[in-house]
């Protein structure tokens, strides 16, 4: 089989082979689209942008929007238009919107009413030609309403364009803790691979179904759930906007299998009063990431009889790295490997290096790199970046890890994100992880601050449970209990949020410019 005729399967299968199943169920809006409805839906979109954009092979096409069937849209008319799709996340400032916008040049964007005025903010530094208002009739930027192309628009299919396992076909951007996001090239090699491994890894069925709560200008929503799910002939739920009680109301009624999520999310979810109520009978599994989950989060759903476990991956792998091998483990063995990432999913290798580049033995620590056919393909427009993070074929995540002798991998710190007090290195997630255990404290971020006689010290940014009390002494003290003197940290600040992005990882330079200094909190 050519490699067209692979991504002709891959992107169509579903369509052809059960296009009455559901498909979508687009929760804010009460529509339930099946799969035909969906290659009904690709062949308008595909054929409004190839007459009235003219879109080419490998020009842009951007989103700015929460959860939208624009994102699923624009996906599956790809095998039609070769277009590459780009979206943005909707928090962005208007001048790092405006620095991503001039980078990838997009012909069109799809947008929702909601950010107009940060488009209008814009418009002068952008060359977009096209604007395609998504929700409503009023769009100042021209006459595209995205409901028309839907309704009006010929349905008959388009001609498949030459598609090759090459062939770029996104652009997700990086989770930006620290800068303004880069765009990871995304090849349909990369995709294609990415939904058969996590298709295999996690049992995925066309009976299984999910939620997309968290935004689909992520990866992890969409590589991790969205496309293994639909691949497989599942369904997914689609939310606008996550509300803890509506999202456990849809996994009882809409009986769920699978879902992803944060910490702060799953703290939420534990933390709403429904939840010592709700049926999470149909739950298989609760999967987490971007940041490790505390043993109290880990608790409460086990207590559930759900399989809840930890994962690892990057926008730069596509993202399906580690995960945990739920279906032959036992709640006891998760238990006894709750720190830990999982082991390697199908089509990468990983290997841990030290500091001079050689692979370490099991149990020694070191920075975690990966190989393999999930990479992406660099950033877009930035070769420097691109060398940085894989100058010699592997991705050097930049991620401090170990692997057992079981195969299990544990992340535990940041190469960029540690401390050195007296010539030790520090590395704040192990301290975080003690801090969890304490059951006053809702969140934590443990960063270096300087320190005159020790270079740097810890400072614990602390926020406590509603209606808990805690001292500073009272903290260190449970600390000491577990913890060597020198990662005890120095400082201790209560406050009442931590600064994160859309997916849950804490946003470390505007942490840092708060809360790193030197103070006697």
């Amino acid at each position: 089989m050519d490699n067209f005729n692979i991504l002709q399967s891959f992107f169509c299968m579903q369509m052809y082979r059960n296009g009455t199943k559901e498909a979508i169920y687009d929760y804010d809006s009460g529509i339930r689209y099946t799969y035909q409805d969906l290659a009904i839906r690709s062949y308008r979109l595909a054929n409004f942008l190839k007459k009235e954009i003219k879109i080419l092979k490998n020009d842009r096409v951007a989103i700015l929007s929460r959860n939208d069937m624009v994102y699923v849209d624009t996906f599956f008319s790809t095998i039609y238009t070769g277009a590459i799709t780009t979206s943005y996340n909707i928090h962005l400032m208007p001048d790092d919107l405006a620095s991503l916008l001039q980078n990838e040049q997009p012909k069109v964007i799809f947008y929702e009413k909601e950010y107009e005025n940060k488009l209008k903010a814009i418009q002068a530094k952008i060359s977009v030609q096209h604007f395609v208002l998504l929700d409503g009739n009023d769009n100042p930027f021209g006459p595209h309403l995205y409901h028309q192309i839907m309704k009006y628009y010929c349905d008959s299919r388009p001609h498949f364009t030459d598609l090759n396992m090459e062939d770029i076909i996104l652009l997700m951007h990086t989770g930006g803790t620290t800068g303004i996001p880069k765009a990871a090239k995304l090849s349909c090699r990369a995709q294609f691979l990415n939904s058969v491994g996590q298709q295999n890894t996690w049992n995925l069925s066309s009976n299984d179904s999910t939620i997309a709560y968290l935004p689909m200008f992520h990866t992890a929503t969409w590589n991790t759930l969205v496309m293994p799910v639909l691949y497989a002939g599942g369904r997914f739920v689609l939310m606008k906007k996550f509300i803890p009680s509506v999202l456990m109301h849809i996994i009882a009624s809409e009986k769920i299998s699978l879902i992803w999520g944060v910490p702060s999310t799953y703290r939420r979810i534990m933390d709403d009063p429904g939840f010592q109520y709700a049926d999470f009978s149909s739950l298989v599994w609760c999967r987490c990431g971007a940041a490790p989950p505390s043993l109290d989060i880990m608790e409460r759903y086990w207590e559930k009889g759900i399989t809840f476990c930890n994962g690892y991956g990057m926008t730069e792998t596509s993202p399906g790295t580690l995960s945990m091998p739920v279906a032959s483990m036992t709640l006891d063995e998760i238990r006894s490997k709750r720190t830990s990432c999982g082991k390697l999913m199908p089509y990468n290798e990983a290997k841990i290096i030290d500091s001079s580049g050689s692979e370490v033995p099991a149990g020694q620590q070191g920075e975690l790199l990966f190989r393999g056919n999930l990479l992406f393909s660099g950033y877009w427009n930035n070769e420097e970046e691109t060398h940085n993070i894989m100058p010699d074929g592997w991705i050097h995540t930049g991620d401090i890890g170990m692997v057992d002798q079981d195969g299990f991998f544990y992340v535990v710190g940041r190469k960029k994100n540690t401390f050195i007090s007296n010539g030790e290195n520090i590395y704040p997630s192990e301290i975080e992880n003690y801090i969890y255990d304490h059951p006053a404290v809702d969140d934590t971020c443990v960063i270096g601050v300087p320190d005159r006689r020790r270079g740097e010290v810890g400072k614990a940014l602390v926020v406590l449970k509603p209606g808990m009390e805690l001292t500073k002494d009272e903290l260190l003290t449970f600390l000491k209990q577990y913890l060597p003197t020198i990662k005890v940290p120095m400082y201790v600040q209560f406050i009442d949020s931590i600064p994160k992005n859309a997916v849950g990882k804490v946003m470390l330079s505007i942490v840092t410019s708060l809360y790193g200094q030197e103070d006697t909190h």
